[in-house]
């Protein structure tokens, strides 16, 4: 009998991974705080991102079937925790789909009219027929669904990311003046109430190396490839990070 094709590349899993963790929505907040951002990003990346990474590689080589997390708690703690965890999950997307489909009619207003912002026709109407021309997409089966989600990885998230690295470079080597203070004083911030909430906001931003897992069975050999594209989808992450960040310390922050 003939296997199935597997209906995932490594490459369009990783890119999975990469728009879940990397985006440009956050880079105004995070540009404010200047350099002690950098030791944020370090400790995020150390405490949080990395062990996240690696114990879901882990758990997708140990159990590798299509579910994610589900599966992982079922196996701990059994079918009840299992429920409410993924319940608690997809609860999360009927929140998060609206906010950030929102952030996009917002902004192609502000490229069409700046007053269709607060249009409130106008914002359903984009909602509503980008969702569902989401659904029609991901209906149309899981190779479909990967090549928006590689094209939209790309082109939506790494090329920005890496144009606005080279225009912060371009800034240096022209021997623009640096807009912030760069010193070990300034790295390290103040550490008070008011300033966890960027550390909240970092953490967010480097939350979702888990979402993939649902796709394992997807991949051609998921107990060698999913290690793979988490270890690749990691350096991606910091990779764009640190681009980001070039950025911000050459020419954001005035």
């Amino acid at each position: 009998m003939n296997k199935t094709k597997p209906a995932l590349s490594v490459l369009a899993l990783t890119m999975i991974n990469v728009i879940a963790i990397d985006s440009l929505r956050s880079i105004p907040m995070s540009a404010s705080y200047g350099f002690s951002l950098l030791f944020y990003y370090i400790i995020c990346a150390l405490l949080f991102f990395i062990p996240s990474a690696l114990v879901s590689a882990e758990l997708t080589t140990g159990w590798p079937q299509n579910g994610g997390i589900y599966v992982w708690v079922r196996e701990a703690f059994g079918k009840p925790a299992a429920f409410t965890v993924i319940f608690i999950q997809w609860i999360y997307n009927i929140c998060w789909y609206p906010t950030i489909l929102s952030l996009l009619a917002a902004t192609l207003a502000y490229v069409i009219n700046p007053g269709l912002a607060s249009n409130t026709w106008y914002m359903l109407a984009i909602v509503f027929v980008t969702y569902w021309l989401i659904t029609l997409v991901t209906l149309c089966g899981m190779h479909i669904s990967s090549m928006l989600s590689t094209t939209t990885a790309i082109v939506g998230t790494i090329m920005p990311m890496v144009f606005i690295a080279i225009l912060g470079i371009i800034w240096l080597l022209q021997g623009k003046p640096i807009s912030m203070d760069i010193s070990i004083k300034a790295f390290l911030p103040d550490i008070k109430p008011g300033n966890l909430v960027l550390l909240t906001g970092v953490l967010y931003s480097l939350v979702g190396m888990e979402m993939s897992a649902v796709h394992v069975q997807d991949v051609k050999n998921p107990q060698r490839d999913y290690p793979r594209v988490n270890i690749t989808a990691l350096i991606f992450g910091l990779t764009l990070v640190v681009a980001i960040l070039k950025n911000i310390l050459f020419d954001c922050c005035k």
